[in-house]
């Protein structure tokens, strides 16, 4: 964490392959998790914020790899000392999110989130896998009968959306 402006900014160049100039927030943490760097170019030239902790360390999600993306409530939970695996997420209203989506989308998401529960790979056209350890058999049934609800809606729609089928939605489901 020796590095200042001129370091960091070429950091970002080569290890992350980003522009430092494009305005986004670059954040460094030492090994230690001690010390925070935030790197930001605004009109006029570089700004270099820093945070040395006299005790305890930053919590974040090392396993992410060195690229990750932070939403900026997740920033200030990290500069604060809030781990972010202990926040609770509530559902919030976002203007335009779901209005847009059509409901064979909102199937997908929900089969998705399906996935998600019994530890499968994201993507409804990703095949079904084995049950995870330590589910019960019942709840396995219950949740793979609805993902596959899900997919064959989901799916359906998009056939329809792009006119595959050539008859009505009603006949595929």
């Amino acid at each position: 964490m020796r590095q200042s402006f001129d370091g960091l900014s070429a950091l970002i160049r080569q290890k992350l392959a980003e522009d430092p100039s494009s305005g986004q927030l670059f954040v460094f943490i030492n090994r230690r998790r001690t010390q925070l760097k935030v790197l930001y170019f605004e009109p006029g030239g570089y700004c270099l914020w820093s945070k040395r902790l006299e005790a305890r360390r930053f919590h974040f999600n090392a396993q992410g790899g060195d690229k990750q993306a932070l939403r900026w409530t997740e920033l200030k939970l990290i500069i604060e000392g809030i781990d972010l695996s202990s926040v609770r997420r509530f559902k919030r209203y976002r203007p335009g999110s779901r209005q847009r989506e059509s409901s064979y989308d909102r199937m997908a998401l929900r089969a998705d989130r399906i996935r998600d529960k019994l530890g499968w790979e994201p993507g409804i056209l990703n095949g079904s896998e084995w049950k995870a350890k330590g589910m019960q058999w019942n709840t396995f049934e219950r949740l793979t009968a609805q993902h596959d609800a899900f997919v064959q809606i989901s799916l359906a729609g998009m056939a329809a959306k792009l006119n595959l089928l050539g008859k009505s939605i009603e006949d595929w489901i």
